[in-house]
Parts: C-alpha cells; structure tokens; sequence
C-alpha cells in the first residue's frame, strides 16, 4: 500500500482502461479508498468517506435538509462541510469545471456512484429535475411529487403532524405546499 505524505496533495486521477476508476487507489478492510484531493480523506465508489488521521476510521455521513448526503472534513485545521456527491464526482470525473453543477442522473440523491454522477449546467440540471418530476417548491422544500404524496396521505385522513414527520418539515411547510399544489392545479383547469 502506497501512503501519501500528509503535507501533498494526492495526484490527479489516472483512468484505468477508459473506465471511471482512477488507477491510485488503497484497500482499507477490503474496500478500495481513493485519495480525495484533501489529505489524508479517501472516498469510495459509493461515497463512503474514510480518514486516516490518527489511527484511520470510516467518517460519519450525515443528511442535509435539502437530501444530500455531506460530510465534515477537517482542512487547515477547520471544519468545513462538502457534499458527498461532489467529491465522488472530483475524485472519479475529474474537477468540476467552472459554472456546473454535479447532477444525479437518476435523480437519487442518495446514489453518489461514479455512474449516475455527471456535471451539468444549472439550466441543464433544472430541465432534468422537472422531467424526473423534482422540481422543488423552492421555499417549501418539498417536491412536486412529495406535495401530491402529501396531499393524498392528508386525503386518506394522516393527520398533519404525521405528514410533517414523513417529510421532516413543519406542518405549515406541508399546508402551504399542498395549498400551492391545489392552486397550481386549479389554474391548469
């Protein structure tokens, strides 16, 4: 196994027959890690984040409020928080290029494999949320599909406070989603 001096930065990726896998890579408890472009942080295929700072451990991944999966890497010496599918992209895509956005191509934001991540811009990644059905209602935090989930649970008599729960927003969230969602549709009539 290879190890990286902790003062560089690890080299860029290398391809292995035209494959998204890079050709420097480590196995830790038989996973293959590949260096991130933040020392001593390795990611896997599916965006598990491993740290070998101190004795080494898997890092804990935690959920945002808008879906994605992020993690806490400590750079200098302070925390800063990335988003898992942005460095799965960087380490098996390559840097992102000014202006893109990493978009899920099936439309998961909880598959952070190297094949369903592709870099867009936002109009693209825009017009690929509204054909999946994702567009957001952007001060509600729900999905088009989330308010009509919502709005048929509330129909077969889920109280509120259960609807708010399986969404994991405020009860006003979801009244004011499923209110815009029966206007929306009223005016399509």
């Amino acid at each position: 196994m290879m190890r990286l001096p902790s003062q560089c930065a690890p080299p860029a990726p290398h391809w292995v027959n035209n494959t998204m896998e890079p050709s420097h890579y480590e196995v830790i408890e038989g996973t293959r890690i590949y260096p991130t472009p933040y020392p001593s942080y390795y990611v896997t295929e599916n965006g598990n984040i491993y740290s070998k700072m101190g004795c080494g451990r898997w890092m804990k991944r935690t959920l945002s409020q808008a879906g994605y999966l992020t993690i806490i890497l400590y750079i200098n010496k302070r925390p800063r928080t990335f988003f898992i599918h942005n460095l799965v992209a960087q380490v098996f895509i390559g840097e992102k290029p000014a202006g893109l956005q990493t978009n899920h191509r099936d439309g998961n934001k909880l598959n952070n494999h190297p094949s369903n991540l592709e870099y867009v811009t936002q109009q693209e990644n825009m017009k690929h949320a509204r054909a999946m059905g994702l567009d957001t209602l952007h001060i509600f935090r729900l999905t088009s599909k989330d308010a009509e989930r919502a709005l048929r649970l509330r129909q077969k008599g889920i109280y509120l406070s259960r609807v708010a729960q399986i969404f994991r927003v405020s009860e006003d969230t979801i009244q004011r989603a499923i209110h815009r969602l029966l206007l929306t549709k009223a005016e399509r009539k």
